[in-house]
């Protein structure tokens, strides 16, 4: 880290002297830092212009943007500072090249994968992994494009984005594979839509593309482009480029040197790891205020920042997961992962997280889908297995889960039947001995019924139960009156159905042999409330 240190220093040193000249470009996400070498800074811009405008076409979009901006800073004396990834350092994708360098074909790749993770729908992972290749292969000169030189060793998967993407005959039809395969649609249902072919028959033709090996670069079109008229020169600050040289290490000493010797700012800060302070400084980055959050006792302040952090970049899911940590409430907690899970559908541990507090909620449906959606978006084998084992373990455990919730659910209803029975009963027998003590007047006696009052009562055979099928679908009583005339009436819930005198009565479906004598009170509509049993 020393050496590493006194390296940057001595490129800071050299960066920012008083010759030093610095200016940058911008073309949508991307913005390009040079300290002098115009040239290569407008060509790697175009670069990955061009490649973000391509991979939007082959997916059928008229845009596609990164999560983070990307930010590129091309110098004349790099020294050892060479990125070889662009990799994400505190609020962008950042990497830093030499004068008359071209961007690397590793930052291209780099690139293509943000577009896809960042903003596009999942896609079965060989045929991403792949695309990415051949779109790291792309060359620029402002409109112009060569696209699909091999790699030393290419594949069947480098084969057939080949076939799709550069071959002149399948080039054409390729973003409807593309557009049916971000929809979920089957492999050979995006084959026929696209190529008028099966899924067996494409991959016939992928296998004779492949034996010939003849992977050639061809020209293909890209966006209209001059980058010396497209790409307005723009002054930049030495501050600002101290600061951006200091990004491409991440190193927290470059940062405090920056603090000491300045202004205090908010992305020094931030790059130092002081995110509280980064945050009262007015920090604009969705990443500070998130990582402030995340060390921030006080759950309403934590909050606070959180909601900021979500306010500075809609399209980031952390927030909302780190928000769902602090729920107590597990259905609100599943609420929240939900949408940690919309905005970052690729994310496995949203998933699993999302599952469990489903699984706690009682939403067991809901959890099951979402183990599902865990499995399909695991990054490797390996943990697709392992997410497997645990939706199998969750599946068994659901089963149990369910039929003793159904069970506690059931038992609640019994209980609270059985407690307003027992106090209708203790009503009548207050009321009875009261009557019975005689001695003058006496209190109208409590009826024991303290529900809807009914509007039928009547008494006679019950000859037939036709057994209900759910709520829609109630249980129906007939029953001949003592004037020959037969009833029906509907019994929505038998387990809620008051008897009186109390007791269990088991009653079969269809015919009652022998008819049985009861008594039943009704409302208008024909529902049942009580019924007595008559000797």
């Amino acid at each position: 880290m020393e050496n590493l240190t006194r390296v940057l220093a001595l490129a800071l040193a050299a960066a920012v002297a008083p010759a030093a000249d610095w200016s940058y470009y911008r073309s949508g996400p991307v913005e390009v830092w040079t300290d002098g070498d115009q040239d290569t800074a407008r060509s790697a811009l175009a670069s990955f212009d061009q490649l973000r405008h391509w991979t939007a076409r082959v997916l059928g979009r008229d845009e596609i943007d990164p999560l983070w901006p990307v930010r590129l800073i091309v110098l004349k004396k790099p020294g050892n500072l060479r990125s070889a990834h662009l990799e994400l350092k505190r609020d962008a994708y950042t990497a830093l090249m030499g004068a008359k360098d071209t961007a690397p074909q590793a930052w291209m790749a780099d690139y293509a994968r943000a577009l896809l993770r960042d903003d596009s729908k999942t896609m079965p992972r060989h045929i991403e992994e792949s695309l990415i290749a051949l779109l790291s292969t792309m060359e620029v000169t402002n409109s112009r494009i060569r696209l699909g030189a091999p790699p030393a060793k290419p594949d069947i998967d480098f084969a057939r984005m080949h076939l799709f993407l550069v071959d002149p005959e399948w080039a054409g039809k390729a973003r409807v594979f593309f557009s049916n395969m971000q929809q979920g649609a089957p492999y050979d249902t995006a084959c026929r839509n696209a190529f008028e072919k099966t899924g067996k028959e494409v991959e016939a033709e992928v296998e004779s593309y492949f034996r010939a090996g003849k992977f050639e670069a061809r020209q293909v079109s890209g966006k209209p482009l001059n980058a010396d008229r497209d790409y307005r020169e723009r002054p930049g600050e030495e501050a600002r480029a101290k600061l951006l040289l200091a990004d491409v290490t991440g190193d927290t000493a470059a940062y405090r040197q920056i603090l000491n010797a300045s202004e205090k700012n908010a992305d020094a800060f931030e790059g130092a790891g002081m995110y509280r302070e980064a945050t009262e400084a007015g920090s604009e980055s969705a990443r500070a205020w998130c990582r402030y959050a995340l060390a921030e006792k006080d759950v309403e302040k934590a909050r606070a920042a959180l909601r900021k952090a979500m306010e500075l970049n809609p399209r980031w899911a952390e927030p909302h997961a780190q928000w769902a940590s602090l729920e107590t409430d597990p259905g609100r907690r599943a609420v929240v992962f939900g949408k940690a899970t919309e905005l970052d559908p690729r994310n496995t541990r949203y998933w699993i997280e999302l599952a469990r507090a489903q699984s706690d909620s009682k939403d067991f449906s809901g959890a099951a889908r979402s183990w599902r959606s865990a499995e399909i978006s695991a990054p490797d084998a390996a943990t697709r297995a392992k997410i497997t084992a645990q939706r199998k373990a969750y599946d068994q455990e659901r089963y149990d889960l369910e039929a003793a919730e159904k069970k506690r659910i059931e038992d609640e209803r019994q209980k609270e039947l059985d407690r307003l029975k027992q106090e209708a009963l203790a009503k009548i027998r207050e009321a009875e001995a009261k009557a019975n003590a005689g001695g003058g007047p006496t209190e109208k006696p409590v009826e024991w019924w303290d529900g809807p009052k009914p509007d039928v009562t009547v008494t006679g055979q019950l000859l037939r139960v036709d057994c209900g099928r759910g709520p829609s679908a109630p249980a129906r009583w007939t029953v001949r009156d003592e004037a020959g005339k037969a009833r029906v009436f509907r019994v929505p819930d038998p387990s809620m159905l008051a008897i009186v005198g109390g007791g269990e009565v088991g009653l079969g479906c269809g015919p009652q042999n022998p008819a049985r004598r009861v008594k039943v009170e009704a409302l208008k509509s024909g529902e049942v409330l009580t019924v007595e049993f008559l000797r």
